[in-house]
């Protein structure tokens, strides 16, 4: 292009300056935007979310295993919760038993 005879860089120039004005007039010269139009462009742009949200399904997967893992927590928790006071008492059967086995005495039966 540069090689070119017909190549004029001062008229190249010259044009990509005329590009440029012509572009920032062009953002200059739009209307302002009003406080309707604002809440048009968002209506709108809420609208094609939702609508991208609702079709979209490659998260429910994901979803439905954090809902089991979650459940599955809870009863964990739950369990450990009710047998937790019975382990205690058998610890403490146990470590009574066995210092008292240590000290020559009559262990529990």
């Amino acid at each position: 292009m540069i090689g070119d005879p017909a190549f004029n860089y001062p008229q190249a120039i010259a044009l990509r300056g005329l590009m440029q004005v012509t572009r920032y007039l062009g953002h200059a010269l739009r209307p302002p935007l009003t406080s309707v139009r604002i809440i048009e462009r968002t209506e709108v742009a809420v609208r094609a979310l939702l609508a991208r949200a609702m079709n979209d399904e490659s998260g429910s997967t994901a979803t439905e295993y954090a809902v089991i893992a979650a459940v599955m927590a809870i009863v964990v928790v739950a369990g450990a919760r009710s047998v937790g006071a019975e382990i205690f008492e058998l610890y403490g059967f146990v470590s009574v038993n066995i210092a008292e086995a240590l000290q020559g005495g009559e262990a529990e039966p």
